[in-house]
């Protein structure tokens, strides 16, 4: 799903605005929309007020119990009482070609007060966005008890606000996928040891307890490993550092946790962490849980805490 354009009436600071977000004559991709859109800007010049503006259309979308038709020869200039010239954004996906979403916006006219229409159509788009806030640690409610889920976990319009949902909540979700890994693994090097001290195990006996030991850890998904080998290590290797991925048990205080270590295989405990490194991680926890695919993601001061070349990692 991606944006193609933005036609803004009247909001905030916004007034008979247009906004192509299309790749230039003379670019392999001309005419369709592009993969990554930066916005910069001075403080107070609407930066946060465009995201916001995505994101507020596509909430009105979502609560809406029906659609214009998806197989209408017209593009989507009716949605409500709007006219063409009208048109908040133009969104492309794949069962959606450049069809254009018109929402009147009448002076005084809220979204979430607009009238609903009819005929289904979420049904068959695709829809959806994850919306980072630009101070994402600080605005977690630790109130709040929503689940992020995955994107096989929810189905048709997903929508994840992430200055909605809490933090640790979600970092202890897969803390405890880990935890549940561990113990089982320090229950089956019990039973191996068990064996091997037994002076009076039979080589065959000794030979199949290993291979039993090694076709556990062959057919079990490891979720440290993982998190580790496809996501977080790319990212901290900026920071010279990896994920720690060998078991390390003296107490249960061990169990459950994801360890840092420098590339020389020194740990770097917690509360060493910087904030730029704990903001990093927060970040990008999400969307390796959620694994979104065909979403928009919108990030409000992506650099925040952070260099420019590691917040393009991320963003790839």
């Amino acid at each position: 799903m991606k944006v193609k354009s933005l036609s803004i009436k009247d909001f905030n600071q916004f007034k008979d605005f247009e906004l192509d977000l299309t790749y230039p004559a003379g670019h392999p991709k001309a005419g369709l929309p592009l993969d990554k859109v930066c916005i910069i800007g001075q403080s107070g010049t609407g930066k946060t007020s465009l995201l916001v503006f995505i994101k507020m259309a596509l909430d009105f979308l979502e609560k809406q119990d029906n659609l214009i038709t998806l197989h209408s020869p017209l593009p989507l200039t009716r949605l409500i009482t709007g006219q063409p010239e009208k048109t908040i954004l133009t969104i492309n996906n794949t069962l959606i070609k450049e069809d254009r979403i018109a929402i009147s916006n009448q002076p005084g006219t809220r979204l979430s007060n607009l009238q609903r229409i009819t005929h289904n159509f979420l049904q068959k788009a695709i829809f959806g966005y994850i919306y980072y806030p630009a101070y994402l640690i600080d605005s977690y409610k630790e109130s709040d008890k929503q689940e992020i889920l995955s994107a096989n976990e929810s189905e048709g319009f997903m929508a994840v606000d992430l200055s909605l949902y809490d933090a640790p909540k979600y970092w202890n979700r897969i803390l405890e996928k880990i935890q549940k890994y561990q113990e089982v693994e320090i229950q089956k090097r019990i039973e191996l040891s068990e064996i091997l001290q037994n002076p009076n195990i039979s080589l065959e006996e000794l030979n199949q307890a290993r291979q039993k030991f090694g076709k556990w850890f062959t057919e079990n998904f490891n979720p440290l490993e993982d998190l580790a080998n496809n996501f977080l290590d790319d990212i901290l290797r900026k920071f010279n550092l990896r994920t720690r991925k060998k078991l390390s048990f003296n107490g249960k205080e061990d169990l459950g946790n994801i360890k840092i270590e420098t590339l020389q295989g020194i740990e770097v405990p917690l509360n060493a962490w910087s904030t730029g490194t704990k903001h990093l991680i927060f970040s990008i926890l999400p969307l390796y849980g959620i694994k979104p695919e065909k979403k928009l993601l919108l990030f409000d001061e992506p650099e925040r805490s952070l260099y420019p070349d590691i917040q393009t990692e991320i963003i790839d």
